[in-house]
Parts: structure tokens; C-alpha cells; sequence
């Protein structure tokens, strides 16, 4: 058992680096897509999470019990900040997001005091917050508030009946269920996505809650209070309830966690099963891989971590490990989706591909919101090179460096990610939870330690250096060039309370006809796609069409102060106007 200070170190640093993750969120949905210079403070602190991440995965020498109480005293007034900062949000639940904020403030304070002998019992209240929120915020919001939890639980139904979600045509249950669909996915091509893109695992967890007629909604939330039970058992077995209990403290220091996990975000289901590889890797590297391979048959993001687990094992382990746990992640994998790769290979492997390969619409807090605002014009391409290159260059690091990066491989996806062109918060936010087994658990590789921190400096350096040469040099290549279609004009008409009914916009040029319309606002984002407008009529001109829209149902009211740039698209073009001052 190793000293309380030097425990709790870095897991008052996962605290930290959660905060600054989920500040970047509140940072970018706050103050929107438009105000540039909050775009670069959210992006700053993703950057800042992700060094303090990689860094409390190296061990530091025991810095005694005062280097712990400072961590305590910064995390716990945080807290309480971060507390009024959600209840003035202009949020219909924000008051419920309070209830969790108020939890981690009260177990960051109680939990300095690392001395006590009650831990338990701090763990315990807890956990009866996060599911008294989620009780709340369940009670509020439904069962389905994303279209993934939604496909998931159709696609079941479907499978319960022996159709084939791969082949099916969902897109007719969103209207029978009366799916908000500005709540969807949009396509660059019109309409809204309403295939199956993600592994079998994804809906075929919802069979026995579908069986029994459950809430979907409890899916998501079971496999993360599940999650949190894990990380509480692993650090209680290793030293003491304590460090269990400032372990889930520290972890649902990202407030938005049980938001997501309450809200339908089915990536709790791959975040278990990859949490669950990682505390089976101490035991057994076969059991260790059939848990990942059901990771990936869940989602396709933990795919991310493959090459540094393989590496980890092949210079911890030897190649015989590393052969055992990638044939049984196959396999694991292919014993939940081989039924619908061999029913149908080319409709499957279309529709998982299609994150990255679809004509998807683009949106997140990621530095690609400099394209699809209108600032820049860059090619999916562009971020998906830079996603690639990352990749590889941390895999390189990783091995060159194994001594010292052996356990901070579960935090380099919040880089890569980063610079997805549809960065949305939920890929990120729940590394720093996995980050906690390895940390824990896994085996140090042997060896001096001398320079560690110079070390980790020098790779960041490298890293930073080997992107921005990669950014910078392509930058050019991948721009989007005008093709001469432009909006001339767009008009807002108000309806009655003084909300704007239509929009008339007019195009000019090659490339006018068959557009869609999204708009973007200042301030608080209500609706990351943007508003969406549908064509009540298209009418062509000698020189372009003029489109007369009205908004999707299920976005509120619209005041114009909320239009202030108007996005027309398809899947080759992108153009822009600003209204108004």
C-alpha cells in the first residue's frame, strides 16, 4: 500500500484536469459557436486537461500531506463556483445540474480531510446524489434526448423480430415516435441520418430492458453507475475506502458526466466494457481481451487505445500476451456481430464507416467550428489527417518512451479527438474515468526515473511541434475554394410574439440550387446542428433560387437576434452570409 499523499495526487489531478474539461464545455455552449475568442479559452483548457491528465499518469515522489490539502482547497471553492455558474445557465434544467455540482463539492471538502474514518459513508451519500439527480433529470427530460439512445432501442425491436437494423429503413419509426427532429443528425444531403452506424452490441443491450418494456433511458445510467461502483472497488481493494471514495469524487468532478449519462449518451456501454478490460489486464490478458473486443462491438472509439494496449504488452508482457489479447478481442468481437456482417458484409461495414465517411453535418466545440462558421473553409480531409497523424505520432511516442508513458495511454483520445470535425463533448469526457485502473493496477515498466517531468515536457514539445508543422504545411491543400455560388440577400419575417416564421434567403451563382439552410446565434447554445430551416418553397432564377424557409418543429421560438449567420450546404458546397450588425 503506498503512502495516502502519494495516492492522492494524482487523483486530485484527474479532479483538476475533469473540472478544466468540463469548463471548456461550459465555456463553448455558454458563449456560442460565433465568439471566437471563447472558442480559443475552451480549446486552451481541453489542451490544459489533457497535460495535466498525462501527468498525473507518472509517478512523482511523495510530496507529504500539505501538496494534498492544496489540491483539496482549489478543487472544493471550484466547485462551489462551478455550482452558481450552472444555476444562472439559461437552462431549463440547470437547477437539477446544481444537485451533482453540490455532491462533488461537499465530497472534495469532506474528502481532504483523508485522515477520517468514515469514507464509506462519504461514498455512500455520493452515490445517493448522482441518482437522486439522475432520478430528476430522467423524471424531466424522458427516454430519449439523443437519436443514438433512440436508434439503439428501435434497432432492439427490430432485432427481437429478426429484421436486420443494417438493411431496415428506421427513418419511418422517428416519425411514428415523434422524435424531435431537430434533436437528429443531420446530412449534408438533406433529411436526417436514421441508419444503424455503430457495432451490434449498441442495440442488442437494450434486448432485456426492451423484453421487460423498461425505460430506455436506464441503459446509459446503469452501465455508468456500474462504472463508478468498478473505480470505487479497484481503489478501495488497493488503499483503503478513502481512496475509493476521492477516486468517484474526483472523477465526477466533470459535472456533466451524470448529465450525459441521464440524458441517453450510449457510450457508457463501450466506457464499461474498456474499464472493465482494463481491471481484468492485472489478472488475465485473455479476459482482458474478450472484455475490449466487446468494447468495439459497442462503439467504434476504443478502437483509439488498440495500438498503445498492444505495446504495453508486447514490452510488459511479451508477444505471446499481445497475440492472445488481440485474437481474443476478435473474436469477442466477431461473436456478437458476425450474424449481420456475413447477413449482409457491404451494408454493415457502409454504415459503421459512416462517422467518418458519412456526409454527416459538422458541429462540436473543436477548431474545425472554423470551417463550418464560415471563417475558413477547410475539407473533412484536413481533420481527419490530423486525427491520423496524432494518432501515429503517439503511438511512436509511446513506444520510444515506454518508461515513462506506460500508463497514460487512456487520455491520448482526448488530443486525437480533438480535432474531429464533429467534436462533441461526450468523446471526451470520459477518459479521465478510464484513466483511473491503469493508474491504479497496471504494472510500471522497471527502470530509473530521473528527468520525468523534463521528459514529459520534451514529448509534449515534440508532439506540439510535429502538429503544428502537420497543420501548418497542408493547411493550403486542404481549402475549400469558392465555386461562385453566394447569398446575396436573407430576410427575416416575423410571425406573432414576434419570433421569425420564415426566412427568405437568395442565392446567386453555380451551385445555388438544392441547398439547406442552418443558422448560428451569439450566446448560449440551445441547439448544436444550429438552427435548422426546412424549404416551404424553392424557386429558381436566371442567376440562382430563392428559398423561402421555416424553421424545423421542436426548436422554440426563434428571435432574430438568434440569426446572425446563415450556413446553406450539401455535400459540395458551403456558403455563408452574416445578418445584421
Amino acid at each position: 500500500m503506498m503512502q495516502r499523499s502519494a495516492v492522492a495526487r494524482p487523483l486530485l489531478m484527474v479532479g483538476l484536469g475533469s473540472a478544466l474539461l468540463y469548463a471548456s464545455y461550459l465555456v463553448w455552449v455558454s458563449f456560442g459557436y460565433l465568439n471566437m475568442a471563447s472558442d480559443a479559452v475552451s480549446w486552451a483548457l481541453v489542451l490544459m486537461s489533457f497535460f495535466i491528465f498525462l501527468r498525473a499518469s507518472r509517478p512523482a515522489p511523495d510530496t507529504g500531506q500539505d501538496s494534498v490539502l492544496r489540491y483539496s482547497t482549489v478543487i472544493a471553492p471550484a466547485s462551489v463556483a462551478f455550482t452558481v455558474f450552472l444555476v444562472t445557465l439559461p437552462s431549463a434544467y440547470s437547477g437539477t445540474y446544481a444537485v451533482t455540482a453540490v455532491s462533488v463539492a461537499a465530497s472534495a471538502a469532506v474528502i481532504a480531510a483523508w485522515t477520517a474514518k468514515k469514507q464509506q459513508a462519504g461514498f455512500a451519500s455520493l452515490m445517493a446524489l448522482v441518482v437522486l439527480f439522475s432520478w430528476l433529470h430522467l423524471s424531466q427530460t424522458g427516454q430519449f434526448q439523443t437519436d443514438e439512445i433512440f436508434l439503439d432501442y428501435y434497432a432492439s425491436h427490430l432485432a427481437l423480430r429478426g429484421i436486420d437494423p443494417y438493411t431496415a429503413n428506421i427513418a419511418q419509426s422517428l416519425v411514428v415516435q415523434h422524435v424531435p427532429l431537430a434533436d437528429l443528425t443531420p446530412l449534408l444531403s438533406g433529411g436526417f441520418f436514421s441508419g444503424m452506424d455503430y457495432p451490434a452490441l449498441s442495440f442488442l443491450v437494450m434486448l432485456p430492458f426492451d423484453i421487460v418494456h423498461a425505460d430506455a433511458g436506464v441503459v446509459p445510467l446503469t452501465f455508468f453507475l456500474v462504472s463508478l461502483v468498478l473505480v470505487y472497488m479497484v481503489a478501495w481493494k488497493r488503499e483503503g475506502a478513502w481512496a475509493g471514495a476521492l477516486a468517484v469524487a474526483m472523477i465526477l468532478m466533470d459535472f456533466g458526466l451524470v448529465s450525459l449519462a441521464s440524458n441517453g449518451d450510449m457510450d457508457t456501454v463501450w466506457v464499461f466494457f474498456l474499464l472493465l478490460s482494463e481491471i481484468l489486464m492485472a489478472r488475465s490478458t485473455l479476459a482482458s481481451g474478450v472484455s475490449y473486443g466487446l468494447s468495439v462491438a459497442a462503439k467504434q472509439i476504443p478502437l483509439l487505445v488498440a495500438p498503445f494496449m498492444l505495446v504495453y504488452l508486447v514490452r510488459q508482457r511479451g508477444w505471446r500476451s499481445a497475440a492472445i489479447f488481440a485474437l481474443s478481442s476478435v473474436l469477442s468481437f466477431m461473436a456478437i456481430d458476425l450474424p449481420y456482417i456475413a447477413a449482409s458484409p457491404a451494408s454493415f461495414l457502409s454504415e459503421v464507416a459512416r462517422p467518418e465517411t458519412g456526409a454527416l453535418i459538422w458541429i462540436g466545440q473543436g477548431p474545425s467550428l472554423i470551417s463550418f462558421t464560415g471563417i475558413y473553409l477547410l475539407s473533412k480531409g484536413y481533420f481527419t489527417m490530423l486525427m491520423a497523424v496524432l494518432e501515429a505520432l503517439l503511438a511512436i511516442l509511446y513506444a520510444v518512451d515506454f518508461r515513462r508513458l506506460a500508463l497514460s495511454f487512456p487520455v491520448f483520445p482526448i488530443l486525437v479527438m480533438f480535432f474531429n470535425y464533429r467534436l462533441l463533448f461526450n468523446y471526451l469526457a470520459f477518459w479521465p474515468m478510464l484513466l483511473v485502473p491503469v493508474i491504479f493496477l497496471w504494472e510500471r515498466p522497471g527502470g530509473a526515473s530521473k528527468g520525468t517531468r523534463q521528459r514529459v515536457l520534451r514529448v509534449a514539445r515534440y508532439a506540439a511541434v510535429a502538429v503544428a508543422v502537420a497543420a501548418v504545411c497542408t493547411f493550403p491543400a486542404f481549402h475549400v475554394h469558392d465555386s461562385g455560388a453566394r447569398i446575396v440577400s436573407v430576410e427575416l419575417l416575423h410571425g406573432p410574439g414576434g419570433n421569425v416564421s420564415e426566412m427568405v434567403v437568395t442565392v446567386e451563382g453555380p451551385g445555388s440550387q438544392g441547398l439547406h439552410f442552418r443558422s448560428f446565434g451569439p450566446g448560449f447554445i440551445s441547439y448544436p446542428n444550429g438552427i435548422l430551416w426546412r424549404d416551404a418553397y424553392e424557386r429558381n432564377t436566371t442567376s440562382g433560387s430563392v428559398y423561402v424557409l421555416e424553421p424545423w418543429p421542436g426548436q422554440g421560438g426563434i428571435a432574430a437576434s438568434s440569426v446572425r449567420v446563415v450556413n446553406g450546404y450539401s455535400t459540395s458546397e458551403s456558403i455563408f452570409a452574416r445578418v445584421g450588425n
